[in-house]
């Protein structure tokens, strides 16, 4: 499968001042030495979370403000459908509840109290890891820059929340500007921004690649998920 320099595309839904997503895709910056994936490679983009009015993806990297999180976009895609039932409907966290937000919970829990002598550490680890994978933006980061953001349900609502951990190996100049944030949004309403954006970037990403079977099972996945 030959590679194809696509144009620029987006989409955005929601309204920022309550939750929106957007996400786009733009020529691959990284030329033929690019060792991504032929897939990973034609969806190279960029993405952005709004909640309360605040760009939960802006950051300041190279002396100026960038206002979303560039990367290849299919991994996070594939993502948000794997995952689109714990987001949305898995609201208790692992282990104990350390914290008025999951950010801040599974920051304080990663590893398990001194006090408790008796506890198996990799069994703490395994819990904390399995719902860390399922609710925290960067499990889909495969080596991009994202932000630390979690969702999750919190009783009818949409919980958005931010911590300030840092990425290994980044310049000390490079850091996330909302960091430590918690929200709470309307459920059905932003469930649908993320659906139509995830719904309309799986369709045009089947459109540059037709042949991709990955691609394929991410739009057959994606279009299970409005069935009820």
């Amino acid at each position: 499968m030959s590679a194809t320099n696509f144009g620029n595309w987006e989409i955005k839904a929601g309204d920022p001042t309550v939750f929106a997503f957007s996400l786009a895709f733009s020529p691959n910056p990284h030329g033929p030495g690019d060792r991504a994936t032929t897939d990973e490679r034609e969806s190279w983009g960029s993405f952005t979370l709004w909640a309360g009015g605040e760009n939960l993806c802006a950051h300041f990297e190279q002396d100026e403000i960038i206002q979303s999180a560039h990367w290849y976009m299919l991994p996070l895609m594939e993502w948000l459908a794997e995952n689109w039932d714990p987001l949305l409907h898995e609201e208790r966290l692992p282990l104990r509840n350390a914290g008025v937000s999951a950010a801040e919970s599974l920051s304080n829990t990663q590893l398990p109290p001194i006090s408790l002598k008796q506890v198996d550490d990799f069994e703490w680890f395994a819990t904390w890891s399995d719902w860390w994978n399922r609710h925290s933006v960067r499990a889909a980061r495969e080596g991009g820059l994202f932000p630390d953001i979690y969702l999750r349900r919190y009783r009818d609502r949409l919980e958005i929340s931010t911590g300030a951990e840092v990425l290994s190996g980044i310049p000390s100049e490079f850091s996330f500007l909302a960091p430590n944030r918690i929200y709470y949004t309307d459920l059905p309403s932003s469930a649908d921004a993320m659906y139509q954006v995830l719904s309309a970037t799986a369709q045009e990403l089947r459109r540059r690649l037709p042949e991709s079977t990955r691609v394929a099972a991410l739009a057959d996945r994606v279009a299970i998920l409005s069935s009820p």
